[in-house]
C-alpha cells in the first residue's frame, strides 16, 4: 500500500510540474520552436533579430529536469523546478518569500502583456548573468550548452544608444529543447512618400521629388505595428499629426484611413473607424491633417491577424500652389504616436518627404555679351506643344499645370517678355519641373538677327542617394550653368538666301548695264570710223 499511495504521489507531483510549463514568449508566431530532445541535456537557444550595437544579457530564472513524457505528461516537461542562479526569488502579496514551483504556476497563468510586464518589474533584481553573451552574427545570437529551465533575455543597451525608432526586446521563454525565438522590438515603423496623382496607380511613392506648380500630388502615411508587438499589450493606442507646410493646397474630402495586413489587403468591415480632422493654414499658412486616438486591437478585434504586421494607412491630396517658389522645398512631415493606455505617450519619430520646384531664369543679350531689351518668347515642350504661361498680380510669370486650380489673380499672357533687372534684359518663368523645355523668340530687338529655337534641359543636381537637393543646372546648346540661361543675338542684316528673287534682281540689273555699255561702245566707235 505504501509503495502505491508513493507511486500516486509521484505521478501527482509530475502532473502539477506539468500545469507549472510556459512555452516561449515573443517568439516571431507567438510559440517557440518544438524541443527536439525529451530528455535533461544541454541545451541551444538561438535568437533572432538581435539589433545592431544593442547589448544582450541572458539570466536563469527557474532551472528544473526535462521529464521524457509519459501518461498524462507532455514530452519535454519541466520538473522538479528550482530558482536558477540569477539571484531572484519572488514574492507574494505579503511580502513572504515564494517556491520555485509556486512561482512557476503564477507565470503560467499570466497573459502575455502581464508577462512582458513582468520582465520589466523584476530586470533589476537579477544578481548574476547565466554565461557570456556571444557577438551577434548576421543579426542573430546563439547561447549554448543551457540547462533545461526558464530564461530572460534582457536588453542592457543604455538609454543614450535607443534613438529614433529603435526598442529595447526583452523575452522570457522556457528551454526543454533546442530553441529559437524571433523577437519583436516594441516600436511602430512610420513611414510617408509622395507621387504625383497623374501617375499609373503602382507608380513608385518617392521620399524626395520634384513636380510642377499646379500638379496635384498623392501623400501617403503609415505605421506598421507587429502582431507580436501588440499582443503583448491589453491595448495598442495610435494617433497621427502629418503638417502640410507652405506651398500645398489640400484637396477636400481626399483624407481616407484604412488598416491592411501583412499582404497589403484592406482588412474591411471594421466598426468606428477614427476620425480625422483637418486644420485649416494657421499663421504660417501650414495645413494639418490628424488622424485621432484609437485603439487599434479593439478596432480590429476578431479580424486581427495570427502573424505578421498590421499597416495603418492614411492617403489624401495637396496641390502644389503658389507658394512654392518662396520656399527652398514643399516639406510634409509625419509623427505617428503610440500609448498602451491612451493616455501616456510614445512620441514618434517625424519622417519628411520634400518636393522641388524649379525655376528658369534667363537673359538676353548681344554678341559680345552686353545686355540687350525688347526680346519676347514662348516656352515650348520638347513634342512642340506651347506651354501656357500666366503672370500673377506681382508680374512674375508661372506655369501652372491644372486649370481647374488656377488661382484668380493669374492671367495668361501671349508672351514671355525679358524686362527684369536693373538693365529689363532679363525673365524668370516660376514652377517648374526637371526636364526639356524649348525657348522660342517671338520678337526680336530692332537691328539684331532672330535667334535659333533653343532647346533647354533642366537637370535636378542629386546626393550620393539619387535624390533631388533642389539645385539644377541649366543645358543649352553646348553650354551648361546653374544661374542664368544666356540667350544671343547678333546684329547684323540677313540677305536673301542664295537663287531668291534678290539676286535675280542683281543679276537682270549687272545683265543691263553690261549690254548697255558694249552698245554705248559700239556706236562710239561707228562715230570716230
Amino acid at each position: 500500500m505504501k509503495q502505491i499511495k508513493k507511486l500516486l504521489a509521484l505521478v501527482l507531483a509530475l502532473a502539477i510540474c506539468a500545469a507549472f510549463a510556459i512555452p516561449a514568449m515573443a517568439s516571431e508566431d507567438g510559440t517557440a520552436t518544438s524541443p527536439d530532445t525529451t530528455t535533461e541535456g544541454k541545451y541551444t537557444l538561438t535568437m533572432n533579430n538581435a539589433q545592431e550595437g544593442h547589448k544582450y544579457v541572458i539570466y536563469q530564472l527557474l532551472t528544473g529536469t526535462v521529464l521524457p513524457g509519459g501518461t498524462n505528461i507532455p514530452t519535454g516537461t519541466l520538473g522538479d523546478v528550482e530558482w536558477g542562479n540569477s539571484g531572484y526569488k519572488a514574492q507574494d502579496t505579503n511580502g513572504q518569500e515564494m517556491t520555485a514551483s509556486e512561482y512557476a504556476k503564477k507565470l503560467s497563468e499570466m497573459t502575455s502583456a502581464q508577462l512582458d510586464t513582468e520582465i520589466e518589474n523584476i530586470r533589476g533584481s537579477f544578481g548574476n548573468s547565466f554565461t557570456d553573451t556571444p557577438n551577434a552574427v548576421d543579426g542573430t545570437i546563439t547561447w549554448n550548452n543551457l540547462p533545461g529551465g526558464y530564461y530572460v533575455v534582457i536588453d542592457i543597451t543604455d538609454d543614450a544608444d535607443i534613438t529614433g525608432t529603435d526598442s529595447r526586446s526583452n523575452v522570457m521563454v522556457q528551454v526543454v529543447g533546442d530553441t529559437t525565438i524571433t523577437p519583436k522590438p516594441e516600436i511602430l515603423i512610420p513611414d510617408k512618400s509622395v507621387k504625383e496623382a497623374q501617375e499609373a496607380v503602382d507608380a513608385e511613392y518617392k521620399k524626395i521629388m520634384d513636380s510642377e506648380v499646379g500638379k496635384t500630388l498623392d501623400y501617403k502615411v503609415t505605421a506598421t505595428v507587429s502582431v507580436g508587438t501588440m499582443n503583448l499589450n491589453e491595448k495598442y493606442f495610435v494617433k497621427l499629426t502629418d503638417t502640410m507646410s507652405k506651398g500645398h493646397t489640400y484637396v477636400e474630402n481626399s483624407a481616407k484611413l484604412v488598416i491592411k495586413d501583412n499582404e497589403g489587403n484592406v482588412i474591411s468591415d471594421l466598426s468606428s473607424m477614427p476620425g480625422i480632422d483637418v486644420f485649416e493654414p494657421d499663421d504660417e499658412q501650414k495645413i494639418i491633417v490628424k488622424v485621432n486616438s484609437f485603439d487599434i486591437k479593439a478596432l480590429l478585434g476578431e479580424k486581427m491577424p495570427s502573424i505578421g504586421n498590421v499597416v495603418v494607412e492614411l492617403t489624401y491630396q495637396a496641390i502644389v500652389n503658389e507658394d512654392a517658389i518662396e520656399l527652398d522645398y514643399v516639406n510634409n512631415t509625419a509623427i505617428w504616436d503610440y500609448s498602451h493606455d491612451g493616455e501616456d505617450w510614445q512620441e514618434g519619430t517625424p519622417i519628411e518627404t520634400k518636393v522641388y520646384v524649379y525655376d528658369l531664369n534667363g537673359e538676353k543679350v548681344d554678341g559680345e555679351n552686353a545686355p540687350l531689351k525688347g526680346a519676347e518668347f514662348k516656352l515650348y515642350t520638347e513634342n512642340d506643344e506651347e506651354i501656357q504661361v500666366y503672370q500673377d498680380e506681382q508680374g512674375r510669370y508661372f506655369v501652372w499645370n491644372n486649370k481647374e486650380t488656377l488661382p484668380e489673380d493669374y492671367k495668361p499672357v501671349s508672351a514671355i517678355v525679358a524686362n527684369e533687372g536693373d538693365t529689363e534684359n532679363k525673365f524668370t518663368v516660376h514652377g517648374l519641373a526637371a526636364g526639356k523645355y524649348v525657348l522660342k523668340e517671338t520678337k526680336t530687338p530692332d537691328g539684331y538677327n532672330t535667334m535659333e529655337d533653343l532647346t533647354i534641359t533642366i537637370t535636378a543636381v542629386l546626393d550620393d542617394d539619387d535624390n533631388p537637393t533642389g539645385e539644377c543646372t541649366y543645358e543649352y546648346g553646348d553650354q551648361t550653368g546653374s544661374t542664368l540661361v544666356t540667350v544671343v543675338n547678333n546684329k547684323g542684316s540677313v540677305l536673301p538666301s542664295t537663287g531668291g528673287m534678290g539676286t535675280t534682281i542683281i543679276y537682270i540689273v549687272g545683265a543691263v548695264l553690261v549690254v548697255g555699255a558694249g552698245v554705248l561702245l559700239f556706236t562710239k566707235k561707228r562715230m570716230h570710223g
